[in-house]
């Protein structure tokens, strides 16, 4: 599993405060939940910037993939609230 996250500031409609919250919410829900997982930093590396914006459509991280199958943020809220019983 891998998570694309942007270690710049974005000049984007989101605040750099809300991309960094969501990362670290994921983070910690994969943690928790000891899924394996790798954090890929788009602002850094062009390859995994263009893989996310091709296999997700989305230009604004965080996006979730487990191989190359696109899973975006949702999947994480799904898991979670089923696990929870919610």
């Amino acid at each position: 599993m891998s998570v694309s996250h942007d270690g710049r500031t974005p000049g984007r409609a989101w605040t750099p405060a809300q991309i960094k919250k969501k990362q670290s919410h994921i983070e910690s829900v994969l943690q928790s939940k000891k899924i394996p997982f790798q954090m890929r930093d788009i602002a850094t590396n062009e390859e995994f910037r263009n893989t996310m914006r091709n296999k997700s459509g989305q230009n604004i991280p965080p996006q979730i993939f487990n191989d190359d199958d696109y899973l975006g943020v949702r999947a994480l809220c799904d898991a979670a609230l089923a696990d929870s019983g919610a």
